[in-house]
């Protein structure tokens, strides 16, 4: 355990100055916010054992204090009077919209020379010490340099170079609504609610509520339940999320000592990979961007990659 925090703690250390780097590459389109974040408890008994818990814990380059009297009325007005303690985080953020950060991304890729293309990849073959990438069809992709960075889809691609990864899809669900400035204070950091163990997250244009941690298998169906929990969580919170708001599921990609697999392949000189990022997949890709790209270039990162070498699983 305390290998595996003190290897993630290069990596989080790192995170957010990477995601401003990259913001002010690519420019205002991708906006990142680093506004922090409320931790709240609506029962007075687990807020002290909780305040206590973080005020307490090893958070890195985090800090947190108290709510201040204005911050926790905000949050009253906003959640249907339900927080009776909070806690406020600094040198925290999130992305300002997820959808036209990535839209922002593959654009500026283009408009520097790059191309896009898109198809289903099956699997990365081998040949002369060298990987290439088979689509669907048949279709082989040849490039100076191969990097399998597709979250749990990872594992399948990589199978029959280096046998069985042990990937598994450790889903998650939320909601989402639309949400106008009238509707909702612009204001509005990140929440989590720690006593129904769910965040409520305002984007540009809509609010989000998440939650659950589901061991599964990729293709396993969707439990609806988790969903109509969450709505009676947004119900009981006076969130538009409650009623007409969009349901999701997706599965985050996670190892067994829930550290990324980063590197490069023993199996192919030109193969990378980057991916198994669990509930950190966003707040570490613009750090994971770097440090793959430094292993393309044959430059040194910034981090030490070798605590997330794949041959760790032997």
């Amino acid at each position: 355990f305390r290998h595996g925090q003190a290897a993630l703690s290069t990596l989080l250390a790192a995170a957010m100055p990477a995601w401003q780097r990259l913001a002010a590459d690519i420019g205002p389109s991708l906006v990142v916010q680093s506004d922090g974040h409320f931790v709240v408890w609506e029962n007075p008994a687990s807020a002290r054992t909780g305040m206590q818990h973080w005020l307490t814990a090893n958070m890195g380059d985090a800090q947190a204090q108290p709510a201040s009297a204005q911050e926790l009325a905000l949050l009253r007005r906003q959640f249907n009077n339900r927080p009776v303690a909070a806690l406020r985080f600094k040198n925290t953020g999130q992305l300002q919209d997820v959808v036209q950060a990535r839209a922002a991304m593959v654009r500026s890729m283009c408009e520097r020379g790059g191309a896009w293309v898109q198809g289903e990849a099956v699997t990365v073959a081998l040949q002369d010490g060298r990987a290439s990438v088979v689509l669907q069809g048949g279709q082989s992709l040849t490039a100076d340099v191969v990097v399998i960075a597709a979250g749990v889809g990872s594992a399948a691609l990589l199978r029959a170079t280096h046998g069985a990864v042990p990937l598994i899809a450790e889903r998650g669900y939320h909601i989402e609504a639309p949400v106008s400035a009238q509707q909702w204070d612009e204001a509005t950091v990140p929440v989590a609610f720690e006593d129904r163990s769910v965040i409520v997250t305002r984007f540009a244009s809509a609010l989000r509520m998440t939650s659950f941690t589901e061991f599964s298998r990729v293709g396993s169906p969707a439990n609806p339940r988790l969903w109509q929990r969450l709505e009676q969580h947004a119900q009981a919170l006076g969130l538009p999320s409650a009623n007409g708001g969009t349901r999701w599921m997706g599965a985050r990609p996670t190892l067994p000592d829930y550290l990324p697999a980063i590197g490069r392949s023993s199996k192919a000189g030109n193969l990378l990979y980057a991916f198994g990022h669990q509930h950190l997949g966003v707040t570490l890709s613009a750090i994971t961007g770097e440090l793959v790209a430094g292993l393309a270039l044959g430059e040194a990162g910034a981090v030490s990659l070798a605590p997330f070498d794949l041959g760790r699983f032997g």
